[in-house]
């Protein structure tokens, strides 16, 4: 269950306060089920009418849903099943691979609907004179069990992403490196120099 989740990785924000009210939805504006990444949209008392003097930020930031004006904010996270937020990114975090800018946000939330993972982080990766590779860091619900092949992992998220948006490695690791803030450390990831697909 969701609950079984590592503490030390989870940046657990709690639940909504007196008065407002927190949707977790899908890039088309349908509610995730519980245990599963989308982005938290919030509604209620003290909501701000929008960005001063941005008409465009505002009309991208704030929307209607089920009748309620709501702010995107564009975290990715996950009710927990105690109904608490889990924190796990940014959605709109880009990455320039090949030319091609990609959402980083798509494709952790695409990983994570894949059995057994829990988290993931996705990053491209220049070492030495190497060729960049679009790698997946994962974490396991449940280490005693196999970590899913590499293939398995690209056959899932071809059914949801574009070929040029598939990791080039996939990376199970124990435990996400934190910094001193509590955040994931990128630069702390194992390197992919003798690395396998998982």
């Amino acid at each position: 269950t969701p609950d079984d989740l590592n503490r030390r990785e989870c940046s657990n924000i709690g639940k909504p306060l007196p008065h407002r009210k927190l949707f977790v939805l899908d890039s088309n504006l349908q509610p995730v089920p519980k245990g599963f990444p989308g982005e938290l949209f919030v509604t209620g008392e003290g909501l701000a009418q929008g960005y001063h003097n941005q008409a465009t930020l505002t009309q991208q930031r704030f929307i209607r849903y089920q009748g309620l004006r709501c702010y995107r904010t564009g975290d990715l996270v996950r009710q927990l099943a105690d109904s608490s937020l889990e924190y796990l990114g940014r959605c709109d975090q880009q990455l320039k691979f090949r030319g091609i800018r990609i959402e980083a946000g798509d494709i952790e939330a695409a990983l994570c609907t894949y059995p057994n993972i829990t988290r993931c982080v996705v990053m491209v990766k220049h070492e030495e004179q190497a060729t960049p590779k679009l790698v997946a860091y994962y974490t396991l619900r449940d280490p005693a069990l196999s970590p899913p092949p590499s293939v398995a992992l690209r056959d899932q998220l071809r059914q949801q992403l574009p070929d040029y948006m598939l990791p080039n490695l996939f990376i199970r690791v124990e435990h996400f490196p934190l910094t001193s803030h509590g955040k994931i450390d990128r630069t702390a990831l194992p390197a992919i120099n003798g690395s396998h697909n998982h």
